[in-house]
């Protein structure tokens, strides 16, 4: 570079033009000549890592709730004991989620030779917008799956009322003052928990929306629960519909509005766990990479401490010293994001090979997030693990273009393992999204790291005077180590951390199912039969005994 063109620095309008061609130029004589490929090798591993891990959560997320979401028939629930505005239902149809109504209350049905106490729930055409009803003509017989609930003027009843009413599956009954014909036997249904007390006040009996005004049994005072059901095959639709939900004011207290998380914490706990264990694993990764990058770093500032003061020489400040580098580095993360996002998608559908046989269903499309995830990980990496060394470049003296003995000398060799401890802390309650958990993990891992760094300590100074009866190559290597023994405890401290991480990483692999499994009695059972009479207990009973089935 020449000086006129640092002399154009004075000129406003040319120095950001300027200082960008600079780097530009710097980058590409930096990548021709090696010294940036290990930093960019290190970048795209740690982009391709937790981008391939962070699509494949998203994804088995996204399957996860869309399964889960069948114990809800829907995504989303809003719901309330007084009459729903149906300002709700319009907002969700105008803004593209299907949509659909249940009503639940408890009635007394009639026949000719008997009554009882039913659960009632009226649902309307488009019910269930998840899941599937599963009915049957006769009692105690295999069911069919049903996308849909029953037409008007029909009712499904489940079959331990048709004894009690002393009916038959064509038969009718009375709710209120509608009498309606009983067409199916109804099995199973999607958002029956069974926890509310209209669940468990009798045997169900789903009629139709469109009947429940000709029964008349609906009227002021009447102990009713009102709910809208929402689904959509894009989440942002029902993210942007929760949020605008939430936003009215008047309905806080009255309405709520409901995922599968808030159905079923279990669930909930299941996924945030899963997504964190992934995540905390990917990170292992991004350390190795974090250590490559500060080691690259600071051997890249090095040999520029002389090009840095010649270009100080022609003018150049600390200012637009910090602005060339950090201009190198952002483009490098530029490219490397980009390559890293190619790498971690075809990362994610490697592993998605690997489990195809045991992921029974079809995962959504992944949104943009893994992608953001993978780029501020860059970002972080950057800051966390390569710019101290870069930022010391700005202390260089001009003088050092005379004295190569003169270099930098404000910014401590503490300085760069500081900001990356710092960035790994941020990055594990990024991922865990966790205060405990970070905490923990952070406080455990420091004492092991304190523990390592003194056992490296007392090596080294116990090898110094074990090496001065060795051998002149022993000598040297401990002579060597012991000059530089504040950066090899830490070296040594980091490595040894990671590489522990990885091996407890390992250990734990199984850790999600035995946790789950350790929740459970020892006496839990695993299989079920179901649809038993009363006069098969004993000959079951007998079958067990004789087989030694508990």
């Amino acid at each position: 570079m020449s000086e006129a063109a640092f002399n154009s620095f004075n000129k406003p309008s040319a120095v950001s033009s300027n200082l960008f061609t600079v780097a530009l130029r710097l980058l590409w004589r930096d990548w021709n000549g090696g010294e940036l490929r290990l930093l960019f090798i290190a970048l795209v591993m740690a982009v391709t890592s937790v981008t391939g891990i962070a699509l494949f959560t998203d994804r088995l997320e996204k399957a996860l709730l869309l399964e889960s979401a069948n114990m809800l028939a829907a995504d989303r629930i809003v719901s309330g004991r007084g009459e729903l505005p149906e300002e709700i239902l319009e907002e969700g149809q105008a803004r593209g989620l299907r949509t659909a109504q249940t009503l639940s209350f408890t009635s007394m049905a009639f026949s000719e030779s008997g009554n009882m106490l039913v659960a009632a729930k009226a649902v309307s055409d488009a019910y269930p917008l998840r899941g599937e009803v599963i009915i049957t003509k006769a009692a105690f017989t295999r069911g069919r799956p049903i996308l849909s609930g029953p037409p008007p003027g029909e009712v499904w009843l489940e079959a331990r009322a048709l004894p009690a009413l002393e009916i038959e599956v064509g038969d009718t009954v009375f709710v209120g003052e509608a009498e309606l014909l009983v067409s199916e036997i109804i099995i199973t249904e999607p958002d029956r928990t069974g926890g509310s007390m209209m669940d468990n006040a009798g045997p169900r009996l789903m009629l139709n929306m469109a009947d429940v005004p000709s029964t008349n049994v609906v009227q002021l005072g009447s102990r009713v629960s009102y709910r809208y059901l929402f689904a959509s095959d894009e989440l942002s639709e029902l993210d942007d519909f929760e949020q605008w939900f939430r936003a009215q004011e008047e309905w806080r207290g009255r309405f709520y509005i409901r995922d599968v998380r808030d159905e079923s914490q279990e669930v909930a706990d299941a996924l945030d766990r899963a997504e964190s264990f992934l995540l905390l694993g990917s990170l292992f990764a991004v350390i190795l990479a974090g250590v490559a990058i500060a080691l690259t770093a600071k051997r890249y500032s090095e040999r520029h401490y002389d090009y840095v003061a010649i270009l100080k020489t022609l003018g150049c400040t600390s200012s637009q010293i910090t602005f060339i580098y950090l201009t190198v580095q952002l483009v490098l993360a530029l490219f490397a994001v980009l390559a890293g996002w190619v790498l971690g998608w075809l990362v994610h559908q490697g592993i998605l090979q690997l489990l195809q046989s045991i992921l029974l269903v079809t995962l959504p499309e992944p949104g943009l997030q893994p992608y953001v995830i993978g780029a501020l990980t860059a970002v972080i990496c950057l800051l966390a693990f390569a710019l101290p060394p870069l930022l010391a470049l700005r202390e260089t003296p001009p003088l050092r273009v005379l004295r190569k003995d003169m270099s930098q000398q404000k910014i401590s060799d503490k300085v760069p393992y500081a900001f990356g401890i710092l960035g790994t802390i941020f990055l594990v309650y990024w991922y865990s999204q966790d205060l405990v958990l970070t905490s923990v993990l952070v406080s455990s891992v420091a004492g092991i790291a304190l523990f390592l760094s003194i056992i490296s300590y007392l090596f080294l100074r116990s090898g110094g005077s074990a090496g001065m009866k060795a051998g002149n190559a022993w000598k040297l290597a401990m002579t060597a180590a012991r000059r530089r023994r504040s950066q090899n405890v830490l070296q040594v401290m980091v490595f040894s951390v990671t590489i522990m991480s990885l091996l407890i990483l390992t250990l734990l692999r199984t850790d999600l199912i035995d946790e789950w499994q350790a929740q459970l009695p020892e006496d839990t059972p695993n299989h079920f039969m179901m649809n038993i009479t009363r006069n098969q207990i004993g000959e079951i009973e007998n079958f067990f005994a004789d087989n030694g089935i508990q």
